[in-house]
């Protein structure tokens, strides 16, 4: 049996049909995985306002109504630090902005550039104050 020699190893068709099923996978799964990444921003966007809007209410609470200015009110959020009088970045997402109006604090809007929904500032979560 000199002639029969085995051959070891895959044809350069089923490696084809391989390398078609792994894109088709990846093209598949890649969408997915940004979807959900741009849904977490979301909320991490809805959270912050929520500690925002909790903020807001604890100093009213501890100062018997006095409603706080911007400074007064960004710094007593943890997860944020203040780059202005009347802004603020995440500190551990830089991307997530925070910007304050009014004296005292009227207004907050909450965004971030890698949301779906909360992208800029004029697609800002947006808190109105009372």
């Amino acid at each position: 049996m000199k002639g029969s020699k085995k051959n070891k190893g895959f044809t350069l068709v089923e490696l084809a049909v391989v390398i078609v099923i792994i894109g088709v996978l990846a093209a598949i799964a890649v969408p997915r995985f940004l979807s959900t990444t741009e849904t977490a921003v979301d909320a991490q966007v809805q959270a912050t306002a929520d500690a925002v809007r909790s903020a807001y209410s604890i100093y009213l609470a501890q100062n018997r109504g006095t409603k706080p200015t911007c400074t007064q009110l960004l710094s007593s959020i943890e997860e944020i630090r203040r780059t202005g009088a009347n802004t603020a970045v995440g500190v551990r997402d830089p991307n997530l902005q925070i910007r304050c109006s009014g004296t005292p604090a009227s207004s907050v809007r909450v965004y971030n550039s890698n949301a779906r929904t909360y992208t800029s500032n004029s697609r800002a979560y947006v808190i109105n104050f009372r």
